[in-house]
């Protein structure tokens, strides 16, 4: 069991956006993040109703890895029912 997922654009067998279909099927819970070159409109919309955590550019830095956690601490207390 996971409950966080960091998926590259590109995989062997099929794009970063079909794992993420395949993923929410299976763990219609897990937090996932996906690495994309799609342009912010267009990652809305191939990803609508998936509930992704969130994109991240091609190459993530520092500043990508910081936001992602912020992300995923909102979210951990958002399910524990922490106030922020």
């Amino acid at each position: 069991d996971f409950d966080r997922v960091v998926v590259d654009d590109k995989l062997e067998d099929m794009t970063g956006l079909e794992f993420a279909q395949r993923m929410v099927r299976v763990n219609p819970l897990v937090n996932l993040a996906a690495v994309s070159s799609l342009a912010h409109d267009e990652f809305h919309e191939a990803t609508e109703g998936l509930g992704l955590l969130m994109q991240l550019p091609l190459r993530p830095g520092a500043a990508d890895a910081v936001r992602l956690a912020r992300h995923l601490r909102t979210v951990m207390s958002l399910a524990s029912g922490e106030s922020g």
